[in-house]
């Protein structure tokens, strides 16, 4: 499937449904990181359709609760499925497939899920008699996604999008500290920052490199900041390990930045419970980097920052808030994730 391929310039997402509001805030910046301005069509709690853009399958593979996607077919009431597989015209998607396979992702509690594949493959097959239907090796894969009103047709690529965060989780890395950021909301904070290949990301309180082992895996270029000469060190530990590309990682004082510019900032700031502060307040630090942040993000760049609730950063004449999502950790802690652009 090329991804010029989509004559309605409508696309499909489905998110893995963890209810945490960073989902949709990763998914919105991806899409502007891509596409700029696109209209997001609520469907269902994890079902999402875009207008006014192309899809692109980096959406995919970059997210991190972002489960399926494609170009969307079309759409048909979900008490009509039948009538409405009927009307819909396939040709233009699959006019250069030779085969397909059926997929049905049911949110609705109330499809038979084999009768369903069989109504939609027999349309299908009625638009092109040439398509065979292939379920080990299918060219093209026609996903059914039902929800209780409305039921989403679209396509997607036949391979799934494979998922390792359990071989890049904090235990399996050469270096292991509690502080360390699981891969899959790692990634989730690069995402925020709407950096693409190529791009300079810094991360001025680096600890284990969670982040920038994520965003290195993107082909995004990565520098790493941390006070701790330990850290430091088994940050490079992990990068290397997993082949991450990085610039480097540097043993200094992250509120006295040591780097002149940069394309976004992404962090976890220490809040001295299991990440020290060194003897410095949470506050204190926030305002720092903020401060230092000033000086090297050019206009228009962002920095996504997390911290502990109430020392989280605002809107002020550099900086324009653009997103904030609550983390709940414990009883006791909640993380802000605040997601500011450069004024």
């Amino acid at each position: 499937m090329r991804e010029t391929e989509n004559p309605t310039n409508r696309a499909f997402f489905v998110l893995s449904g963890e209810g945490q509001s960073i989902q949709l805030g990763e998914l919105r910046a991806l899409l502007e990181t891509y596409h700029g301005d696109s209209s997001v069509e609520h469907v269902s709690d994890r079902v999402f359709v875009v207008a006014n853009g192309d899809y692109s399958e980096e959406i995919v593979r970059r997210g991190a609760y972002v489960s399926l996607g494609g170009p969307l077919i079309g759409e048909v009431e979900s008490s009509r499925i039948v009538e409405g597989f009927q009307r819909l015209d396939y040709y233009p998607f699959l006019k250069d497939s030779r085969s397909f396979a059926v997929k049905v992702v049911d949110f609705s509690g109330k499809i038979r899920r084999e009768k369903t594949e069989a109504d939609l493959g027999a349309s299908v097959k009625a638009s092109n008699r040439r398509l065979a239907v292939s379920l080990d090796y299918p060219d093209i894969v026609v996903a059914v996604i039902i929800c209780p009103t409305k039921t989403l047709v679209g396509l997607m690529r036949p391979e799934t999008v494979q998922r390792t965060w359990s071989q890049r989780r904090p235990r399996a890395r050469p270096f292991f500290h509690p502080s360390a950021l699981y891969p899959k909301f790692a990634r989730a904070l690069v995402n925020l920052a709407r950096v693409k290949p190529g791009d300079t990301l810094l991360d001025p309180f680096c600890g284990t490199g969670s982040i920038l082992l994520e965003a290195g895996l993107m082909g995004i270029d990565v520098v790493g900041i941390d006070i701790r000469r330990r850290m430091c060190k088994g940050s490079l530990a992990n990068l290397l390990k997993f082949g991450s590309d990085f610039m480097g990682v540097l043993n200094a004082d992250a509120t006295k930045l040591c780097i002149n510019n940069c394309d976004a900032i992404v962090t976890d700031v220490p809040y001295g419970r299991v990440s020290s502060t060194v003897g410095r307040a949470s506050e204190v630090i926030l305002r720092d980097l903020v401060e230092e942040a000033k000086a090297i993000l050019p206009d228009g760049r962002h920095a996504v920052i997390m911290s502990p609730e109430g020392t989280e950063p605002f809107d002020s004449n550099e900086f324009q808030l653009v997103d904030r999502h609550k983390i709940y950790v414990h009883r006791n802690l909640t993380r802000a994730v605040t997601v500011l652009r450069r004024r």
